[in-house]
């Protein structure tokens, strides 16, 4: 919705270049500006300002139009839906049975899968911008419940803010992007969120202590050489007992 003003504009000195008109009523003070506000109507502003001859050389029209626009403050968030699809490295089975060889030892490289996260884009119009504030949040974890996902499955992966303007208001259109992960790729297995698992392996076990620091022993075959292969640890730093299931350590490298 718009509308149009017209200023009548005389030159009383007809010595000024005629080519010139145009631009010294465009830059009168008294001739609306482009995005000036209408007179009590924060949200009309001048969209376009047009000078066009009249009835003479020194008679001319000057056409401000107008047009209305809602404050963007109150619009509505723009919500997008859609999946990112990274291959990532997995240590459990469908079944959730660790992806060892039949010695007990991982493989090398891991075996990866696809895994499908789901991704949700906000779009949404904002009063400023902080980039501080949007770089503490970026690579961060949720710690409470976001849209129906628990703590540590849902990573922030990019805010990036684009200064706009509409009427007499600059403001900022700022897209939000989190990446969910149910799972590293393979459901049904205690691998959820983002959470880093690794298989415990080594070379080396935890003998003991002395002066309050852990004290290693290198790990040997029977005849006293060290491996060429690690082997699979209990969480402990101790040798994991025949028959027992692999240990996988947990990390959490994403800030809440």
């Amino acid at each position: 919705e718009g509308f149009t003003r017209v200023f009548d504009c005389h030159f009383s000195d007809a010595s000024d270049a005629l080519a010139a008109r145009p631009k010294l009523i465009k830059d009168h003070a008294d001739i609306p500006q482009l995005w000036d506000a209408y007179p009590n109507e924060t949200w009309t502003y001048v969209s376009d300002v047009s000078v066009k001859p009249a009835s003479g050389p020194t008679h001319f029209k000057a056409i401000v139009t107008y047009v209305s626009t809602p404050d963007p403050l109150n619009e509505d968030p723009e919500i997008t839906w859609s999946f990112a699809v990274s291959n990532e490295p997995v240590d459990r089975d469908i079944d959730g049975k660790p992806l060892v060889n039949s010695a007990g030892e991982s493989f090398d490289p891991p075996i990866t899968k696809d895994a499908n996260d789901i991704v949700l884009h906000i779009v949404r119009n904002e009063a400023g911008f902080n980039s501080i504030v949007a770089d503490n949040y970026k690579g961060a974890v949720n710690g409470d419940m976001f849209f129906g996902f628990g703590p540590g499955r849902v990573k922030c992966i990019n805010i990036n803010g684009v200064k706009t303007r509409a009427a007499a208001l600059t403001f900022w259109q700022v897209t939000y992007e989190f990446q969910f992960r149910r799972w590293q790729g393979i459901p049904n297995t205690p691998n959820v969120g983002w959470i880093r698992r690794i298989l415990d392996e080594g070379f080396r076990e935890k003998t003991g202590v002395e002066d309050g620091k852990a004290v290693y022993a290198v790990i040997t075959d029977a005849s006293d050489n060290k491996l060429s292969q690690p082997v699979l640890l209990d969480g402990n730093g101790k040798i994991l007992a025949d028959g027992a299931d692999a240990v996988f350590l947990e990390f959490n490298l994403n800030r809440m």
